[in-house]
């Protein structure tokens, strides 16, 4: 994987960095040679329209966690834990998941299309993250919606999910790159 992400991000600026530097590298990538439609498997415009609906969803749930009962605040070693966690199995590729239905990249735009809708969440993310503090998201979890998977993530830990998820469909662009040549 990508030498980003490779430090763990101790305040909530650390942890937007990390998703700031992730997603440069991604719409480079992805804006290099043009969409690629493979005859098995998700496009490049449809890899990055599910990233962009990603942190849509992203956005909501935190709103509705955030105004939900809370959980006991995590540690900086729980996030430590969690973060080294999420970046060895949302990173690993060799683990297939099926994205739940709600994130599935029905009705992709194309690429450029795609690229506009990744900057507009990801800038109504950052205004969001403006909003709260490191301190309100380690009191708030959810499990993912992949249900069979059993992974509850704190609120910081979405954050970083976040990136680390990025950086998955980043080695499935660039392994999509590969196989079309």
């Amino acid at each position: 994987m990508s030498a980003t992400a490779s430090i763990f991000p101790a305040t909530l600026e650390q942890r937007i960095d990390e998703i700031t530097k992730i997603r440069e590298a991604l719409i480079k990538e992805a804006s290099l040679d043009g969409d690629i439609e493979p005859s098995n498997g998700w496009s490049i415009s449809e890899i990055l329209f599910h990233l962009h609906v990603v942190e849509k969803s992203f956005l909501k749930i935190m709103d509705v966690l955030l105004n939900s009962p809370k959980v006991e605040n995590k540690s900086d070693e729980y996030l430590r834990t969690e973060w080294q966690f999420i970046g060895q199995f949302v990173s690993n590729r060799d683990t297939k998941i099926e994205a739940p239905d709600m994130v599935k990249p029905i009705n992709a735009p194309s690429l450029e299309e795609s690229i506009h809708l990744l900057s507009e969440s990801r800038a109504s993310l950052l205004q969001y993250l403006k909003t709260i503090t490191l301190d309100q998201l380690r009191c708030v979890e959810m499990e993912h919606p992949v249900k069979h998977l059993g992974l509850t993530i704190s609120g910081p830990g979405w954050v970083s999910f976040l990136g680390h998820h990025e950086l998955r469909h980043l080695e499935q662009i660039k392994e999509l790159k590969q196989t079309s040549k």
